[in-house]
Protein backbone atom coordinates (compact mmCIF):
# COMPACT_ATOMS: atom_id res chain seq x y z
CA UNK A 1 0.00 0.00 0.00
CA UNK A 2 1.54 3.31 -0.99
CA UNK A 3 1.59 6.29 1.34
CA UNK A 4 1.13 9.99 0.65
CA UNK A 5 1.69 13.16 2.60
CA UNK A 6 -1.36 15.45 2.52
CA UNK A 7 -1.13 19.14 3.43
CA UNK A 8 -4.72 20.15 2.87
CA UNK A 9 -5.69 23.48 4.50
CA UNK A 10 -2.61 23.61 6.70
CA UNK A 11 -3.13 20.12 8.13
CA UNK A 12 -0.47 17.48 7.58
CA UNK A 13 -1.44 13.82 7.69
CA UNK A 14 0.31 10.69 6.54
CA UNK A 15 -2.06 8.04 5.36
CA UNK A 16 -2.78 5.46 2.68
CA UNK A 17 -2.86 6.84 -0.85
CA UNK A 18 -6.45 7.49 -1.89
CA UNK A 19 -6.75 8.52 -5.52
CA UNK A 20 -10.42 9.37 -5.35
CA UNK A 21 -11.16 13.07 -5.84
CA UNK A 22 -13.62 13.69 -3.02
CA UNK A 23 -14.66 12.59 0.44
CA UNK A 24 -18.25 11.65 -0.39
CA UNK A 25 -20.12 9.80 -3.15
CA UNK A 26 -23.91 9.77 -3.11
CA UNK A 27 -25.91 6.67 -4.00
CA UNK A 28 -29.32 7.20 -5.56
CA UNK A 29 -31.85 4.77 -7.01
CA UNK A 30 -30.09 5.16 -10.36
CA UNK A 31 -26.73 4.12 -8.81
CA UNK A 32 -23.63 5.95 -7.59
CA UNK A 33 -22.98 9.46 -8.79
CA UNK A 34 -19.55 10.92 -9.59
CA UNK A 35 -17.86 12.12 -6.41
CA UNK A 36 -16.43 15.28 -7.95
CA UNK A 37 -19.77 16.51 -9.28
CA UNK A 38 -20.69 19.86 -7.69
CA UNK A 39 -24.32 19.28 -8.65
CA UNK A 40 -24.37 16.11 -6.53
CA UNK A 41 -23.14 17.93 -3.43
CA UNK A 42 -25.67 20.71 -4.06
CA UNK A 43 -28.42 18.08 -4.42
CA UNK A 44 -27.45 16.50 -1.09
CA UNK A 45 -27.47 19.91 0.58
CA UNK A 46 -30.87 20.75 -0.95
CA UNK A 47 -32.38 17.44 0.19
CA UNK A 48 -31.07 17.90 3.73
CA UNK A 49 -32.37 21.48 3.86
CA UNK A 50 -35.77 20.18 2.71
CA UNK A 51 -35.82 17.81 5.70
CA UNK A 52 -35.01 14.63 3.75
CA UNK A 53 -32.58 11.89 4.71
CA UNK A 54 -29.83 10.87 2.29
CA UNK A 55 -27.56 7.82 2.03
CA UNK A 56 -24.00 8.60 0.91
CA UNK A 57 -21.02 6.33 0.23
CA UNK A 58 -17.74 7.02 2.03
CA UNK A 59 -14.66 7.17 -0.20
CA UNK A 60 -11.93 8.54 2.08
CA UNK A 61 -10.03 6.96 4.96
CA UNK A 62 -9.99 9.88 7.40
CA UNK A 63 -12.78 8.42 9.59
CA UNK A 64 -11.32 4.93 10.06
CA UNK A 65 -12.01 2.83 12.11
CA UNK A 66 -15.54 4.26 12.42
CA UNK A 67 -16.16 4.58 8.67
CA UNK A 68 -14.36 2.75 5.86
CA UNK A 69 -14.32 3.34 2.10
CA UNK A 70 -17.44 1.78 0.62
CA UNK A 71 -19.53 2.12 3.78
CA UNK A 72 -22.89 3.83 3.30
CA UNK A 73 -23.84 6.55 5.79
CA UNK A 74 -27.36 7.81 6.45
CA UNK A 75 -27.45 11.60 6.87
CA UNK A 76 -30.31 13.61 8.34
CA UNK A 77 -30.95 17.25 9.07
CA UNK A 78 -29.83 18.15 12.59
CA UNK A 79 -32.49 18.29 15.31
CA UNK A 80 -32.20 21.71 16.90
CA UNK A 81 -28.62 21.71 18.16
CA UNK A 82 -25.23 20.25 17.25
CA UNK A 83 -23.47 17.99 19.76
CA UNK A 84 -19.79 17.25 20.31
CA UNK A 85 -18.74 13.78 19.25
CA UNK A 86 -21.32 13.40 16.47
CA UNK A 87 -20.25 12.61 12.92
CA UNK A 88 -21.30 15.49 10.67
CA UNK A 89 -21.22 16.41 7.00
CA UNK A 90 -19.69 19.85 6.52
CA UNK A 91 -18.24 21.92 3.72
CA UNK A 92 -14.57 22.91 3.48
CA UNK A 93 -13.63 25.05 0.48
CA UNK A 94 -16.63 23.79 -1.47
CA UNK A 95 -15.78 20.16 -0.68
CA UNK A 96 -17.98 17.81 1.39
CA UNK A 97 -16.22 16.34 4.42
CA UNK A 98 -17.62 13.75 6.82
CA UNK A 99 -15.81 14.20 10.17
CA UNK A 100 -16.45 14.15 13.91
CA UNK A 101 -17.52 17.40 15.59
CA UNK A 102 -14.96 18.33 18.27
CA UNK A 103 -15.50 21.93 19.38
CA UNK A 104 -18.59 24.12 19.17
CA UNK A 105 -18.12 27.84 19.68
CA UNK A 106 -20.67 30.63 19.20
CA UNK A 107 -19.48 31.45 15.66
CA UNK A 108 -17.29 28.52 14.60
CA UNK A 109 -16.94 24.74 14.87
CA UNK A 110 -13.96 22.42 14.62
CA UNK A 111 -14.03 18.90 13.22
CA UNK A 112 -11.50 16.12 12.68
CA UNK A 113 -11.38 12.70 11.14
CA UNK A 114 -10.96 9.81 13.58
CA UNK A 115 -7.76 8.76 11.77
CA UNK A 116 -6.33 12.29 11.60
CA UNK A 117 -3.73 13.49 14.07
CA UNK A 118 -4.78 17.13 13.81
CA UNK A 119 -8.06 18.99 13.85
CA UNK A 120 -9.50 20.63 10.77
CA UNK A 121 -9.32 24.43 10.68
CA UNK A 122 -12.32 26.12 12.35
CA UNK A 123 -15.22 26.91 10.03
CA UNK A 124 -18.43 28.86 10.35
CA UNK A 125 -21.36 27.02 11.94
CA UNK A 126 -23.22 27.54 8.66
CA UNK A 127 -20.76 25.10 7.01
CA UNK A 128 -22.39 22.23 8.94
CA UNK A 129 -24.93 20.49 6.74
CA UNK A 130 -26.10 17.21 8.28
CA UNK A 131 -25.42 14.67 10.99
CA UNK A 132 -24.80 10.96 10.47
CA UNK A 133 -27.40 8.58 11.90
CA UNK A 134 -26.14 5.12 10.91
CA UNK A 135 -23.60 3.31 8.78
CA UNK A 136 -24.16 0.24 6.61
CA UNK A 137 -20.95 -1.76 6.53
CA UNK A 138 -19.80 -5.37 6.24
CA UNK A 139 -21.06 -6.06 9.79
CA UNK A 140 -24.54 -4.76 8.95
CA UNK A 141 -26.25 -1.55 10.04
CA UNK A 142 -24.53 0.20 12.94
CA UNK A 143 -26.19 3.26 14.50
CA UNK A 144 -24.03 6.31 15.16
CA UNK A 145 -26.73 7.74 17.45
CA UNK A 146 -28.86 5.92 20.02
CA UNK A 147 -32.02 4.90 18.17
CA UNK A 148 -34.46 1.98 17.95
CA UNK A 149 -35.15 2.82 14.32
CA UNK A 150 -33.16 -0.17 13.04
CA UNK A 151 -34.37 -2.63 15.71
CA UNK A 152 -33.40 -3.60 19.22
CA UNK A 153 -30.40 -5.73 18.20
CA UNK A 154 -28.85 -2.84 16.33
CA UNK A 155 -29.44 -0.64 19.38
CA UNK A 156 -27.71 -3.24 21.59
CA UNK A 157 -24.80 -3.25 19.13
CA UNK A 158 -24.57 0.54 19.51
CA UNK A 159 -24.39 0.32 23.30
CA UNK A 160 -21.90 -2.54 23.10
CA UNK A 161 -19.63 -0.52 20.82
CA UNK A 162 -19.96 2.50 23.12
CA UNK A 163 -19.02 0.37 26.14
CA UNK A 164 -16.02 -1.11 24.29
CA UNK A 165 -14.79 2.36 23.34
CA UNK A 166 -15.11 3.55 26.94
CA UNK A 167 -13.21 0.53 28.25
CA UNK A 168 -10.44 1.05 25.66
CA UNK A 169 -10.10 4.71 26.69
CA UNK A 170 -9.91 3.70 30.37
CA UNK A 171 -7.31 1.04 29.56
CA UNK A 172 -5.07 3.45 27.66
CA UNK A 173 -5.39 6.07 30.41
CA UNK A 174 -4.25 3.44 32.92
CA UNK A 175 -1.33 2.42 30.67
CA UNK A 176 -0.28 6.07 30.31
CA UNK A 177 -0.46 6.57 34.08
CA UNK A 178 1.63 3.43 34.65
CA UNK A 179 4.25 4.63 32.16
CA UNK A 180 4.39 7.99 33.95
CA UNK A 181 4.89 6.26 37.31
CA UNK A 182 7.64 4.04 35.87
CA UNK A 183 9.38 7.00 34.22
CA UNK A 184 9.29 9.29 37.25
CA UNK A 185 9.27 6.73 40.05
CA UNK A 186 6.60 8.86 41.71
CA UNK A 187 3.60 7.00 43.07
CA UNK A 188 0.75 9.43 43.81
Amino acid sequence: MSMQRDTWQGRTDTGPLDLRPSAVRVTTKAGPTPSNDDRTFKAVRDLIEAGEEVWITVTGRSMEPTLHPGDRVLLRPPDSAWFRGRVVLSEFSGRPVLHRLLHIRPETVTTAGDACRREDPPVSRSALIAEAVAVQCKRGTVPLLPTLRFGKWVMLRYFGATARQASRRAWWRAVAALRTVRATGDVA
